[in-house]
């Protein structure tokens, strides 16, 4: 059985690996890729809808096919204020999950965070938080929501500050034990985990299958044609 993949945030760093990983996957016959900007990649598979985030009416028919990822995602300081941010990690994720939904997308994989708290005092935790429990109150069948901590990999825009960060974490989580739960990772594997949490999630008896950062790499070691298959007649 072949299945219609579409993706929000595909040029992002996560996403840009997730989009390989779909061409590459036999089952994928074809990726909506909805993005705000035309992009260098050009593939068969490949459907490119060139859309504006904030007009909901013009691109939720594009939003269509058997699983929705969705891997957007900004700064504050890219964004240039939390309202801007919310707009980017909220509002038009949450607007393209219900249009999925409302489009009968029966399936549904987002990338999150490992500290998201509806009751936290963070800003981003608790905005995190909050789509989470949206988009969990929508009507898919399956949901796969990821947490990865820091991501490792070579980004389109120069984030100083963040980059020395990661490499300052991942030496302090080698040397204290109780910090490696929260070690940072590449990017490339989270994609590759959230084409596996969609094929896990079809066998899960949950709605959702939430794939915390200590199950990543287990998950990630797990052959791909174990999940794969299952998707097949």
């Amino acid at each position: 059985m072949k299945f219609i993949a579409t993706v929000v945030g595909g040029t992002g760093l996560v996403g840009n690996f997730l989009i390989q990983e779909l061409l590459a996957d036999e089952n994928c016959k074809q990726v909506n890729f909805i993005t705000r900007r035309k992009i260098k990649l050009s593939h068969p598979k490949i459907n490119e809808c060139i859309i504006d985030f904030s007009r909901e009416e013009d691109y939720k028919k594009h939003i269509t096919g058997d699983v929705l990822f969705s891997c957007l995602g900004t700064t504050r300081a890219q964004a240039g204020s939390k309202e801007k941010q919310y707009l980017v990690d909220y509002t038009y994720q949450y607007t393209a999950a219900k249009a999925a939904s409302e489009n009968n997308i029966k399936n549904y994989v987002l990338v999150s965070s490992p500290w998201s708290s509806i009751d936290s005092s963070n800003y981003y935790c608790k905005m995190k938080a909050k789509l989470e429990i949206d988009v969990e109150a929508l009507s898919f069948d399956k949901i796969a929501i990821i947490k990865p901590n820091g991501l490792i990999g070579e980004r389109n825009t120069t984030r100083i500050g963040e980059r020395y960060g990661l490499k300052i974490f991942s030496f302090l989580t080698r040397i204290i034990p109780p910090l490696r739960k929260h070690q940072p990772i590449q990017a490339i594997k989270v994609a590759k985990v959230m084409l596996l949490s969609f094929y896990k999630s079809l066998s899960s008896q949950s709605k959702v299958l939430m794939i915390e950062r200590t199950e990543l790499d287990e998950l990630f070691k797990e052959k791909k044609t174990t999940h794969s298959n299952l998707y097949k007649k």
